[in-house]
């Protein structure tokens, strides 16, 4: 077996993680293979085992760049399962709203502390009474229909991070010790689900772009079209086409599939 494609075996005898999970986890690993030309497949296809695996509802992979208390910590490209679009754009809403920089970003990063990677449940961040107490985020998750989450995050470079975000369902239990393990065995072990190099962008590369304008991109690469965007953030196609106009110059494109193949080549 590849080396950046095995788990740490170990954790199979840890009474902390289920075995059988954790050995399903080590089988997809290897099923899945190491094909370095199809990045994003692997990716797609170890997030379903992996979201299935601890009993989540929904699950999103993310690259991006920032550091909180220096820069927005934005994504720039993002992989999901068992999500709607309608999902997703409650989601993206939640990512862009400063409170969650403040209140998810900032302390994730201040728990991680020297830490390449570090796995918190949604009470591991904010307590139940403050969650509560914080209706814009607790809000925007409950429009995706989600109140749990599981968050797995790691640091390739100092601005550059990995994240995995698992989701339950409004009215289901919390995640778990055991779910939060697995999932931080996955990421901390599972090298191809890190960014990569051949994705790293320069760090000015996202200079200038304004939080919508970052959102809008993600739609537009994830396919969706000016109206559907323009419906789903409540704006007109004309704002749409203003600020893809502006993305398009930014990144010296004239189309979405250049700029998915400036973001996305992993795909």
């Amino acid at each position: 077996m590849s080396k950046t494609a095995t788990l740490r075996r170990e954790a199979l005898n840890e009474a902390v993680v289920p075995k059988l999970a954790a050995q399903r986890l080590l089988e997809s690993v290897v099923a899945i293979g190491d094909d370095a030309t199809n990045l994003s497949q692997r990716r797609q296809a170890f997030l379903a085992v992996l979201t299935e695996v601890v009993d989540a509802d929904a699950g999103q992979w993310a690259w991006g760049r920032g550091t909180p208390n220096r820069a927005s910590v934005l994504p720039v490209a993002i992989i999901d399962c068992g999500m709607s679009r309608t999902q997703r754009t409650a989601l993206a809403s939640w990512v862009l709203d400063p409170e969650a920089e403040r209140l998810f970003h900032a302390r994730v990063h201040a728990r991680r502390g020297k830490q390449a990677c570090i796995t918190s449940t949604r009470q591991d961040i904010i307590p139940d009474a403050e969650w509560q107490a914080r209706p814009i985020m607790r809000q925007c998750l409950k429009r995706a229909g989600f109140d749990g989450w599981l968050h797995s995050v790691r640091y390739s470079a100092p601005d550059t991070w990995s994240s995995l975000m698992l989701y339950r369902k409004v009215g289901r239990i919390p995640f778990d010790p055991q779910q939060a393990e697995l999932a931080d065995l996955a990421m901390s072990s599972v090298t191809w689900m890190h960014s990569t190099n051949e994705e790293i962008l320069p760090p000015h590369a996202l200079v200038g772009l304004k939080p919508r304008q970052r959102m809008v991109m993600l739609m537009l690469l994830d396919g969706q079209t000016r109206r559907s965007i323009a419906l789903q953030l409540g704006i007109t196609e004309d704002t749409v086409s203003d600020h893809v106009k502006a993305i398009y110059r930014h990144f010296h494109v004239g189309s979405a599939s250049e700029l998915a193949a400036i973001f996305l080549r992993g795909k």
